[in-house]
């Protein structure tokens, strides 16, 4: 398997994309260098922050968390 760039959270070199995300396949951090790609077309959920229909989940955990994004005001949600 190639190596992935370094991850913050531990320093080993295994910080991939995955999907819209980068992933450590070593310790499970979640994280982007500028902003999550694309999550899909279509409507999303609604942000409680701004209004805008345009929250998308952007990664699935293991342990049942969802990393969620809105893509009008740059809001980041884990629930």
């Amino acid at each position: 398997m190639a190596k992935g760039n370094t991850c913050p959270n531990c320093g080993r070199q295994m910080f991939h994309q995955d999907k819209a995300v980068r992933v450590c396949s070593a310790c499970g951090a979640v994280g982007w260098d500028v902003t999550p790609g694309s999550a899909g077309a279509g409507k999303g959920s609604k942000c409680n922050l701004c209004g805008a229909n345009t929250v998308r989940t952007v990664h699935d955990d293991k342990a049942g968390f969802a990393v969620k994004y809105c893509s009008t005001c740059k809001s980041t949600f884990i629930v």
